[in-house]
């Protein structure tokens, strides 16, 4: 495999750093059943990496992985040449299922993250200062005093990104959070993410099943075989953002995509 080539033109993207996060021959099996079959990458500070494959090919399993929520039945996962159990709070981590606490305004759900980390490093009006400013890139100022009952399924997921961008974590993995909304709003929600990441920059592990959104944010694409998932390809992405979806070079990097 060439490691962060260009498919297309065969250049390296010497714009990202070093590696932040190694994944070294990842295997899952839960009881008789094989998931991953020898996952090895690395993910570059500052990059943004989706992951995609089919359905079911075990995608949730290895960002779990890596976020250390479950372990491996045979591998390791390195964050700067460390074992991951030696980083507490390295990760946010934006899961599939609308996580906005019901009982909790659009403030308190976007604080809530802050609450929990820094209850004895950051006082209340800091940790206000801190959500409202990352509220108002969301574009949801205004909805502070909202309840989720009363937001849309994107500005939801807005209020979860805004949580998890407010927490000066070092990594922040998303699992399909745009999997429940209609297309138009999903394509806003792209925007919206990569308006947060060019303030925030962090190292993203994206998961998702479409391999058009996957070429609009990221910097490199790694597609799953079907379980028990291998890697069978990755991409460098090598168009400036924003990326426009009819041009040519975005209509080359589907081709390659889709036919690999």
């Amino acid at each position: 495999m060439d490691s962060y080539k260009n498919k297309r033109s065969g250049k390296v993207n010497k714009s990202i750093k070093e590696a932040k996060i190694k994944v070294q021959n990842i295997k899952k099996y839960f009881a008789d059943l094989h998931v991953l079959d020898g996952i090895s990458f690395d993910v570059r500070e500052n990059e943004v990496l989706s992951i995609v494959g089919p359905t079911g090919c075990g995608k949730t399993t290895l960002a779990k992985i890596i976020a250390d929520i479950i372990k491996p039945t045979v591998g390791e996962v390195f964050i700067n040449n460390s074992p991951i159990d030696n980083y507490n709070q390295v990760f946010s981590f934006v899961f599939q299922q609308d996580s906005c606490l019901p009982w909790m305004n659009v403030l308190n759900n976007v604080m809530l993250g802050l609450t929990v980390a820094y209850k004895d490093k950051m006082d209340k009006k800091e940790m206000e200062e801190k959500a409202r400013e990352v509220i108002n890139l969301v574009n949801l100022e205004g909805y502070e005093n909202y309840y989720p009952i009363q937001l849309s399924g994107g500005m939801k997921q807005r209020v979860v990104i805004a949580r998890a961008f407010c927490l000066d974590t070092e990594i922040l993995i998303m699992d399909e959070p745009f999997g429940q909304i209609d297309v138009q709003t999903r394509y806003h929600m792209e925007k919206e993410l990569l308006k947060i990441w060019e303030k925030y920059r962090r190292t993203v592990i994206f998961i998702t099943n479409h391999e058009e959104q996957a070429i609009t944010l990221s910097d490199r694409v790694l597609k799953l075989t079907g379980a028990p998932a291998k890697i069978k390809n990755e991409i460098s992405i090598d168009i400036p953002r924003p990326r426009d979806i009819l041009s040519q070079e975005f209509m080359e990097y589907r081709k390659i995509l889709s036919s690999e």
